[in-house]
C-alpha cells in the first residue's frame, strides 16, 4: 500500500462525517438565524415607533380639544382656559403653553397664570410652533432646552383656529425623560440598545445596551408617521437568543458526536502509520515485524544514511573548531571577528592587552570607533576608508589590504597599527600589527 492512498485512506474516515454534518449544519442555522433576527429586530422597532406614535397622538387629540374651546376666543376667559390647560397637564403629564401670533407666551402651566413669559426658545431643525401656525396643522418639533427651567423638551404644536392674533398655537411640552421612561419599558434583549433621535440626529432617549460599545452592531431604522423622529434599534452582530443558544447546543452536541466518530476512525486506521513511522528510529526494523508501508521505509533508510553522515560530519567540524578556536587565542598577533552588523563576535587576549579594551566596553564597531579613534575628522576618515575596503573586499571576494591607522589605546596611548583583515562569510576577521617602536626608531 502506498503511503498516498493509506493517508488519502484515513483523512477521509476521520474527517468526512464532521465536514458533511458541520456544512449542513452552519449553513442551515446561519439562514435560519438571520432570518429570525432581522425580523424580530424589525418588528421591534416598528412596535417601538408605534408607541411613541401613540403617545404623540393621544396628546395631538387632546390639544385639538382644547385649542377648539370657545373659552380662547374672550381674553376674560382664558384664566379658565388655563385652568383647562392645568386639568390637560395632570392627565397626560405634559405642561400646555399658549403663545401669540408673535411667538410669546401668554401662559404656562408650569408658573402661575398671568406670570410674565418669554418669547418661545429657538430650535434648530423642526420647531413645533412656527411649523403649526404657518402650516395650519399640529407639528412636532426637535429637542431643546426650556428656556424656564433648562431642562431637555420637546414640543407638539397645534394651531388655534379661532383665537386671532392673540392666541394663535397651543404647544404640549414633554420632558426627554417621560420619553426615557417608556423605553425603558420596553421589553428588550439586554445586549440591545434603542434611541430615540430627532430630524437633527440629537438623541431624545436612549437604553443602552449591557455591552461593550466596541462590539460589532447593526441598526434598524424605522421613521415616526406623525414626527420627524426616528426609532434606532442597535443589534450586535452574531447575537445569539436564547433560542437559538439552546438549538446551538444541540448542534454542538451533533458535531462532538461526529468529532468523537472521526477520531474513533482516525485512531484505528493509523495504528499502521504509528507502527511504520515508530520504525523510523531503528537502524533495522525488529525481526518478525509486520510489512511496512513502502515510503516511510524508504526514508528510514535515508534517515540511516544521513544520520550516520551527520555525525561522521559534526566530529570532523568538532575538531576544527576546537583547531581554529586555539590558533585563534594563541596568534602572536591581537584578533578579533566582526560580524555584519558590526558587533564584535570575539578577540583574542592580545588583542586585549594591546589596546586594554574589555568585551563590555567595545561590544560593536560603534564604541570602538568612538574609543579607538577620539579625533572627529580622524574617526570620520578611517571610517570611510574602512568601509570602502570591506565593500571593496566583499564585491571582489578578496582580503582587505593592510593599512596604517593610529589607535588610542585605554589608558590613552596613541599606536601606529598596521590593520589588515579577511573575509570569513559574513563575518571579518580583523589582525593588529604595531609598528609604534619601529616607527620611533626610524
Amino acid at each position: 500500500m502506498s503511503l498516498r492512498g493509506f493517508l488519502s485512506r484515513l483523512i477521509w474516515i476521520c474527517i468526512l462525517p464532521l465536514v458533511l454534518v458541520s456544512v449542513y449544519l452552519a449553513i442551515s442555522q446561519l439562514r435560519h438565524y438571520q432570518a429570525q433576527r432581522e425580523l424580530e429586530a424589525t418588528y421591534l422597532a416598528h412596535n417601538i415607533t408605534s408607541t411613541i406614535d401613540r403617545l404623540i397622538g393621544n396628546q395631538v387629540g387632546a390639544l385639538k380639544m382644547l385649542a377648539a374651546s370657545p373659552l380662547i376666543e374672550n381674553k376674560e376667559h382664558w384664566p379658565d382656559l388655563y385652568r383647562e390647560a392645568v386639568a390637560f397637564r395632570d392627565s397626560f403629564g405634559s405642561h400646555i403653553l399658549m403663545a401669540d401670533a408673535e411667538q410669546k407666551m401668554v401662559f404656562s402651566t408650569r408658573v402661575p397664570y398671568g406670570t410674565p413669559l418669554p418669547r418661545l426658545p429657538v430650535v434648530k431643525g423642526h420647531a413645533a410652533a412656527p411649523t403649526a401656525m404657518a402650516t395650519g396643522k399640529p407639528a412636532v418639533g426637535d429637542l431643546f432646552l426650556g428656556p424656564i427651567t433648562g431642562e431637555r423638551l420637546v414640543a407638539i404644536g397645534v394651531p388655534i383656529p379661532r383665537g386671532g392674533p392673540g392666541a394663535a398655537v397651543l404647544v404640549a411640552v414633554i420632558e426627554a425623560k417621560r420619553l426615557q421612561t417608556r423605553l425603558d419599558d420596553i421589553a428588550l434583549p439586554s445586549d440591545w440598545s434603542v434611541s430615540l433621535q430627532d430630524s437633527n440626529g440629537a438623541v431624545i432617549a436612549r437604553r443602552n445596551a449591557e455591552q461593550s460599545p466596541d462590539t460589532p452592531r447593526r441598526s434598524y431604522s424605522v421613521s415616526s408617521t406623525v414626527s420627524p423622529w426616528t426609532v434606532v434599534l442597535d443589534v450586535p452582530e452574531g447575537l445569539l437568543s436564547p433560542a437559538n443558544r439552546l438549538l446551538a447546543i444541540s448542534f454542538s452536541g451533533m458535531i462532538l458526536a461526529a468529532i468523537l466518530a472521526g477520531l474513533l476512525g482516525g485512531r484505528f486506521a493509523s495504528r499502521k502509520l504509528t507502527r511504520s513511522l515508530a520504525s523510523l528510529g531503528e537502524f533495522e526494523p525488529p525481526p518478525g515485524a509486520e510489512k511496512p508501508i513502502d515510503e516511510i521505509e524508504a526514508v528510514r533508510v535515508r534517515l540511516t544514511a544521513a544520520a550516520a553522515a551527520r555525525e561522521s560530519a559534526l566530529s570532523g567540524q568538532s575538531v576544527s573548531t576546537q583547531r581554529f578556536q586555539r590558533l585563534f587565542e594563541l596568534a602572536p598577533v591581537p584578533l578579533c571577528v566582526v560580524n555584519q552588523s558590526g558587533v564584535f563576535v570575539d578577540y583574542n587576549s592580545r588583542f586585549e592587552r594591546m589596546f586594554g579594551y574589555s568585551r563590555d566596553e567595545v561590544p560593536t564597531l560603534q564604541e570602538w570607533w568612538q574609543r579607538a579613534y577620539p579625533d572627529p575628522e580622524y574617526r570620520d576618515r578611517v571610517i570611510a576608508e574602512w568601509t570602502a575596503a570591506v565593500r571593496l573586499a566583499v564585491e571582489t571576494e578578496s582580503d582587505i589590504p593592510p593599512a596604517e591607522y593610529r589607535i588610542t589605546t585605554r589608558s590613552g596611548t596613541v599606536l601606529s597599527v598596521v590593520v589588515s583583515a579577511a573575509m570569513l562569510g559574513g563575518d571579518c576577521l580583523v589582525s593588529f600589527m604595531d609598528i609604534t617602536e619601529r616607527k620611533s626608531i626610524d
